[in-house]
């Protein structure tokens, strides 16, 4: 999997968003991320990944137990790619 380079990340509002980069920009198809899914984003951006990566990204960064990191790994992914965010 891969986050797809069509997506760029701004702060709106305080709010952090994903949209889709191009002359016509949709403002009504923003996707906002918490800081959990921000934190993902970022460290993942521009590299290839899997699900189990992920996992211990979670792990990793915020000490929860792999069945949690587990079912939000899987949520966030589900999620994105549905938005064709992640490829």
């Amino acid at each position: 999997m891969r986050i797809n380079d069509e997506f760029i990340l701004r702060k709106l509002v305080g709010e952090n968003v994903l949209m889709r980069q191009g002359s016509a920009t949709d403002l009504t198809r923003m996707i906002s991320l918490n800081e959990t899914a921000l934190t993902l984003f970022e460290k993942l951006k521009g590299r290839d990944f899997d699900e189990e990566y992920v996992v211990n990204l979670l792990i990793d960064t915020y000490g929860i137990p792999r069945n949690q990191a587990s079912h939000d790994a899987s949520v966030w992914i589900d999620k994105l790619k549905a938005c064709k965010v992640i490829v």
